[in-house]
């Protein structure tokens, strides 16, 4: 592992919105918008290649997209189950000193067999309720993914593309297990 100490996070910093927007001020706005409801973002390609961003960055590596599942890998050629490929590639970052890996809540449990408690583990494609047969294959509910072993987990789009963002980042706030 890297020098850093794995991500510290009280209650309120486990929820992570999917800031996809493509520039500062767009991404100001949501900031705004969501005020303390939620703590940490997860800035989107077009915001982190704009250069437009600032504060301390930590590295963490993709396993697997949640939206892939096994018959996706095979069709990159890529063979094995999900779960045995993640492992692998957490091994792999955890090896090569990153911070942590972004993967599918449902295989957290097994990264944090292989890796350890030092090791972070955020998940993405959360899905309030549980999955909702959108593009997301690998999903799991908020409180699933923390029983399973994540750290933090990433939502965007039931939160930004809801009614009162707001109100549905707070909703999320309460269905995540205090530390």
């Amino acid at each position: 592992m890297s020098g850093r100490d794995k991500l510290q996070l009280g209650q309120r910093e486990r929820l992570i919105f999917a800031l996809d927007a493509p520039d500062r001020e767009q991404a100001l706005a949501w900031v705004d918008r969501l005020g303390d409801s939620v703590g940490f973002y997860k800035i989107g390609m077009e915001l982190l290649a704009s250069g437009d961003r600032s504060g301390d960055l930590r590295l963490l590596a993709v396993t697997v997209l949640t939206s892939m599942d096994g018959k996706d890998l095979q069709q990159m050629g890529i063979s094995g189950e999900p779960a045995d490929i993640v492992v692998q590639r957490a091994l792999s970052a955890q090896a090569s000193g990153i911070d942590g890996v972004i993967a599918s809540g449902q295989e957290a449990g097994v990264i944090r067999a292989a890796c350890g408690p030092g090791f972070s583990i955020v998940c993405p494609g959360i899905r309030p309720g549980g999955p909702v047969g959108d593009d997301q294959k690998r999903t799991v509910g908020v409180a699933e993914a923390f029983q399973r072993g994540a750290d933090a987990i990433v939502v965007g789009r039931p939160i930004s593309h809801a009614s009162d963002p707001r109100a549905a980042a707070e909703a999320i706030q309460n269905e995540i297990p205090i530390p």
